[in-house]
């Protein structure tokens, strides 16, 4: 891959990079003039959240870039990359549509998804619940249970599933991949702020949109939300990472053989692959026996005819292996 297409072509770099810093800036703004930015509804669902999500795709995906741009540098970590033949060193000229591209749809395409939901939550108290009564608890003060936390946030994770995966699906149509899903699927070979290059209405429709209805469905406490809504962050950045860490979960198996192979894994958790069959594919290639948290800070083996025998996963998954690789 030596280039990419312009994502929204009609739009310019340069305004891209104008709309994201405008946009990350007012919600900076907003969050130094409310009074209790803890109890400010907009300030806490919106502003807050689009900041926080964008500093940490950032810290953890420009770390990352170095060691794609310099990998013979960083040769405890590039050893671990799973498809060594792309992207290994990564052109310098992907980096800067890869950066505007990304924090536009973090801060921009984030903030128009974030703004839907807000305006969402007071209709549905109207029509669903009685005068004074919350869909969502907008106040950091009142935290909730451990119960009700853990029940709301797998809530979420399986709503945020089944309508990631739906949509995701959906994207590979014909008619809309050429159009809008195409440009994520450039980076066969993905890297970790790769993980939102894509077009905008991709972004708003299958990335954040997802996981803003999953929220509503499990009517959840603002804090739970940002429990989720971070570790979604971190996980979207890993499993497109390009490079199967150890120690590091989750396990990136999956994802990237959806970018190396298009038509398979097209969900996160992987309960819908499972249950619609789309990992066929994936576990015949043998690529399963290498899906967990490794736990040797030696390479996996790449490009063997052979699947790993069980002293073999032993010694890369340990008991990993039981809940991870190969399955």
């Amino acid at each position: 891959m030596n280039a990419l297409s312009p994502v929204w072509p009609n739009v310019p770099i340069w305004c891209k990079w104008g709309c994201t810093g405008a946009c990350f800036c007012a919600h900076l703004a907003a969050i130094a003039a409310s009074p209790d930015p803890f109890t400010d509804p907009f300030v806490l669902l919106v502003s807050l959240s689009v900041a926080l999500n964008s500093v940490l795709l950032f810290a953890l995906g420009l770390p990352l870039l170095l060691v794609d741009l310099y990998p013979h540098r960083f040769p405890a970590v590039s050893q671990h990359k799973i498809q060594p033949a792309l992207n290994a060193p990564l052109p310098p000229t992907l980096v800067h549509p890869l950066l505007a591209v990304s924090a536009f749809n973090s801060v921009v395409s984030g903030t128009v998804t974030l703004v839907a939901l807000f305006a969402l939550v007071a209709p549905l108290e109207r029509l669903f619940l009685a005068p004074g009564e919350a869909w969502m608890v907008l106040d950091m003060w009142q935290v909730p249970t451990l119960a009700q936390g853990l029940r709301q946030l797998l809530v979420i994770i399986l709503a945020e599933e089944i309508l990631f995966y739906h949509s995701h699906r959906l994207l590979h149509h014909p008619a809309l991949y050429r159009c809008i899903h195409k440009s994520h699927h450039e980076w066969t070979a993905p890297v970790g702020l790769a993980a939102i290059y894509c077009h905008p209405l991709e972004h708003v429709l299958s990335n954040a949109g997802p996981a803003m209805l999953a929220t509503l469905a499990a009517r959840a406490h603002v804090l739970v939300f940002y429990v989720f809504s971070l570790v979604a962050v971190v996980n979207t950045t890993l499993v497109h990472a390009g490079y199967h860490l150890p120690f590091v979960y989750p396990s990136p198996e999956h994802h990237d053989y959806h970018h190396e192979k298009f038509n398979v894994n097209f969900g996160v958790t992987g309960l819908c692959d499972r249950l619609y069959g789309t990992d066929a594919l994936f576990k015949s290639s043998g690529r399963a026996l290498l899906h967990g948290v490794t736990l040797t800070r030696e390479a996996l083996p790449r490009g063997l005819s052979r699947p790993l025998t069980a002293q073999e996963r032993s010694r890369y998954f340990g008991l990993t292996a039981v809940f991870g690789a190969g399955s």
